[in-house]
């Protein structure tokens, strides 16, 4: 941990914000640095951690499922969460750390390795907020990696008919895709694309397909 920091000041590299976060100390950033070694991260996310990227989307889990709400990630609220930690006991921040854990090992079982459905935070964020919901859900067993391709395919599709004639395309997808490109950190970006989401899963597959009969 160390010799990483100090390479990394060597260099004369500024820290990211994971980084400095790591440092705080207290149990919450243990459990950052515990949830980021998830098999999860090791086998589906696609993207490196090269600058600690894993454990910046760690920090996002624990937050939301310590905040049992959808809530800013941005920076400040995420270090706040870590030094609000840091007085308190261990136990309390492994309640949360297990509770993330076990939703990770549901998702584990359905992404493949490396998989490309995964290659942005701002859809792992998404996907984690679906599973860790299951209980509340009575269509969690919808919750399927062809699903999640089949509503990535309606997006594209969808991108594709607002070109040709923005009148036809779906206008929550075209909203979908814009705050998937900016704010992502954003609570109300986080909700609204939760809630759109939920919308096409639930009603899964009919809806999806009702929305390809629309377009052919």
């Amino acid at each position: 941990m160390l010799s990483f920091g100090f390479s990394r000041l060597n260099e004369a590299v500024p820290l990211n914000a994971a980084e400095k976060r790591n440092a705080f100390g207290g149990p919450m950033a243990k459990g950052i640095r515990d949830i980021s070694f998830h098999d999860f991260f090791k086998n589906n996310i696609p993207f490196s951690n090269n600058r600690y990227q894993h454990r910046e989307v760690s920090a996002k889990f624990l937050l939301l499922d310590y905040s049992n709400k959808i809530s800013d990630t941005k920076k400040a609220f995420l270090d706040r969460f870590v030094l609000d930690f840091k007085n308190k006991e261990i136990k309390s921040s492994q309640i949360i750390v297990d509770r993330v854990s076990g939703i990770l090992d549901r998702m584990n079982k359905i992404f493949i390795k490396k998989d490309p459905l995964l290659k942005t935070q701002g859809m792992v964020v998404l996907y984690f907020l679906l599973y860790r919901n299951l209980s509340d859900q009575g269509w969690f067993n919808k919750l399927s990696r062809k699903a999640f391709l089949d509503f990535e395919q309606l997006r594209l599709k969808n991108r594709k008919m607002a070109e040709i004639d923005l009148a036809k395309a779906n206008f929550s997808l075209l909203e979908f895709d814009r705050y998937s490109s900016q704010g992502t950190n954003d609570g109300p970006s986080i909700r609204y694309r939760s809630e759109i989401i939920n919308e096409y899963l639930k009603n899964y597959p009919s809806n999806i397909n009702k929305f390809y009969e629309t377009y052919d």
